[in-house]
């Protein structure tokens, strides 16, 4: 098909306004026709195709003529400013619309249907009966779209709720990234400091390794997620500066399934987990803290000792929290926190 009828059928396509609008007549036209071959069995199949097709048509234009004014009073009167004002100035124009529609449908065939049924006028009741229906076919597809409308609302309302929340979480966990960082950087500049004139060999190593730390997450810190064997060398890198400053105060291992290397992770993940065990356990020769980072299925463990510390004995754990939210917009498996007398376990489900 040529760009020219591609684009024609385009611009022909319906709109789903238009659609709606068009089912609900065609159920009301349904309802009516069932009824129409009741009252009039006795009439001819001929009859009854014709009555049908006539009856098909006069919706069609119907139809082009109610979305006609719909989008008219969308400009004056919209829905939002005030539904009920909307809903009865469109259903008194609507009304008209068909009742002129009706009139001229007399004017043109009239005297053909009269003759059908052997009479000189319309009886009242039918006349009166027309009236009904003119206003159920109104209120039927006014109420179609603006169920229909209504609908879209809520469904583009709590999408840009749930946007507004991912946001969010991106938000907090980014401040948590860079409250860590400048908190971890001055750390490991203190312990530089003391390196440099007790051990200038083990300084130099340690200032590699602290930009090695860095230029991942120079490079990572935009990205949504990274592999789980990005973000172990840099966590190896990471644990060397962290060794090299709590000394015999630290003890991390390392037991990754190789299939669940590829998988992947929101950078520095890690990094919050480890500084948050630190922050709140005691980290000495006597009482040394053990970190184990292992995988179990689709999750990430990581689990620490617990020792607390008594001056922050009673943690909001913001980290975490602030980790769970943003897991939670990611993955519906959710991140799973398990506490007991002895240990603290954190379980992050890996990203496919």
């Amino acid at each position: 098909m040529s760009i020219e009828h591609q684009h024609y059928w385009k611009k022909l396509k319906l709109d789903r306004e238009t659609i709606v609008g068009l089912y609900s007549l065609f159920a009301v036209n349904l309802f009516a026709s069932m009824i129409g071959a009741l009252v009039f069995r006795n009439e001819s199949l001929r009859w009854h195709l014709v009555t049908a097709t006539l009856t098909t048509i006069a919706l069609l234009f119907i139809a082009a003529t109610f979305r006609a004014i719909d989008k008219i009073l969308d400009q004056y009167f919209p829905f939002e400013a005030n539904v009920y004002k909307r809903f009865f100035i469109q259903l008194f124009v609507c009304a008209i619309a068909v009742g002129i529609f009706r009139y001229l449908m007399f004017l043109l065939i009239g005297d053909a249907i009269l003759k059908n049924f052997n009479v000189d006028t319309f009886p009242e009741e039918l006349i009166g009966l027309a009236a009904m229906v003119n206003i159920l076919i109104c209120s039927v597809y006014i109420l179609s779209i603006m169920g229909y409308r209504f609908v879209q609302r809520w469904k583009e309302s709590s999408i840009r709720t749930l946007e507004l929340e991912k946001e969010k979480a991106i938000v907090q966990f980014e401040n948590l990234k860079n409250q860590l960082n400048p908190h971890f950087l001055f750390n490991s500049l203190s312990s530089l400091n003391s390196l440099i004139d007790e051990n200038p060999p083990l300084a130099s190593a340690f200032l590699q390794q602290l930009s090695k730390v860095y230029r991942y997450l120079l490079e990572n810190n935009e990205k949504n997620a990274v592999s789980l064997q990005s973000e172990l060398t840099f966590i190896q890198n990471y644990l060397n500066l962290l060794t090299t400053r709590f000394q015999k105060g630290l003890n991390i291992t390392i037991q990754i399934e190789p299939h669940n290397k590829e998988k992947m992770l929101t950078p520095v993940t890690l990094q919050v987990l480890i500084e948050n065990a630190i922050k709140h356990n005691i980290t000495s020769a006597r009482q040394p803290l053990n970190i184990s980072i292992t995988t179990q299925g689709d999750y990430l463990l990581v689990q620490n000792n617990l020792q607390r510390k008594n001056i922050i004995s009673h943690s909001h754990q913001k980290g975490l929290n602030h980790l769970r939210t943003l897991y939670s917009h990611i993955t519906q498996a959710p991140i799973e926190i398990i506490e007991t007398p002895h240990t603290f376990t954190v379980k992050i489900p890996l990203l496919s």
